[in-house]
């Protein structure tokens, strides 16, 4: 038997193996063996003759392909060869975590011959839907604001939301639901997406006191200096998008993301917008090139914004 799982959504595609896995293992309780293949680093000779290789001891194998779209000469050789695959007692797990052309001719042929499922990854209603059910699992509700600000802090990636919402479920044991505070207390924000909106609010307010003590705050929390300036320029990219063509950028943008960004927007010119992107532009610069220190930089740029 064959499964073919693929897509973007690597978290989904590795739950998936383990039931797969899982499954194995329950119907062999006795004389089972799991092998992992990388396609690209062993000749498929080799694999070949690995599914041939019979074993007293083991009587069904579990092999897991990976990386098999990745290397032309392993991909030809498994096409000629996927109808005998198919015919096998063993069980194949192919896993390709990315997207894969439905014009791929081994791709057609694993539409014919396979348990396929497509992976992609998340986002939108989706997402939030994904995450409720994860809460759902341990009878936990979660307030909207404060799933709006889960997603925001951990950028969407299902990796980190996976282990927060793990987190967040054994503190929410006993009131079995999780509110806006409990997020702000528990979750390390990914990008520092709500500290870095509280700073340049400062900037927006004219207050530099108040936006050097907040960039303390980064550099005292362990924030990279570079880390910082990326996200800098990231939300006035978004700012500018949102100055440009708000409709656009509210479709572009997560909710809570682009109610906040809408708002800031309001308190700047596009002109005040462009010349802080090209002073993060230059403070980069200056720093990689060694005319200046990180951290005085980065004080000598929040302070000039």
């Amino acid at each position: 038997m064959i499964y073919f799982l693929y897509g973007a959504n690597t978290y989904s595609i590795l739950q998936k193996l383990y039931e797969i896995e899982a499954k194995f293992y329950l119907a062999n309780k006795s004389g089972a063996e799991t092998e992992r293949i990388d396609a690209t680093d062993l000749d498929f000779r080799v694999f070949w003759d690995k599914v041939l290789q019979k074993s007293l001891f083991v009587s069904k194998k579990l092999f897991v392909l990976e990386n098999v779209f990745k290397d032309i000469i392993f991909k030809e050789a498994l096409l000629e060869k996927i109808k005998n695959l198919a015919e096998l007692e063993d069980i194949f797990v192919i896993v390709e975590k990315e997207a894969v052309s439905d014009k791929d001719k081994l791709f057609k042929e694993l539409q014919k011959r396979a348990k396929r499922q497509e992976f992609k990854a998340l986002s939108g209603v989706k997402l939030r839907r994904w995450v409720e059910s994860e809460f759902s699992k341990f009878s936990i509700a979660v307030d909207p604001f404060a799933l709006d600000m889960l997603l925001s802090a951990t950028n969407v990636d299902l990796w980190q939301l996976s282990g927060e919402v793990a987190k967040l479920t054994a503190f929410a044991s006993k009131s079995k639901r999780i509110t806006a505070e409990d997020v702000e207390l528990l979750v390390k924000s990914k990008n520092s997406a709500a500290e870095i909106f509280k700073t340049i609010d400062a900037v927006a307010e004219r207050n530099k006191q108040k936006a050097l003590n907040l960039i303390e705050r980064h550099l005292l929390g362990g924030d990279d200096v570079f880390y910082l300036l990326s996200m800098f320029a990231f939300q006035l990219r978004n700012l500018i998008l949102m100055k440009a063509d708000s409709v656009k950028a509210k479709k572009e943008m997560h909710p809570f993301v682009a109610k906040k960004t809408y708002y800031q927007a309001q308190r700047f010119s596009m002109e005040e917008l462009l010349k802080m992107f090209q002073k993060i532009f230059n403070t980069d610069l200056q720093i990689k090139t060694g005319q200046i220190k990180p951290e005085v930089g980065l004080r000598m740029l929040v302070a000039e914004m």
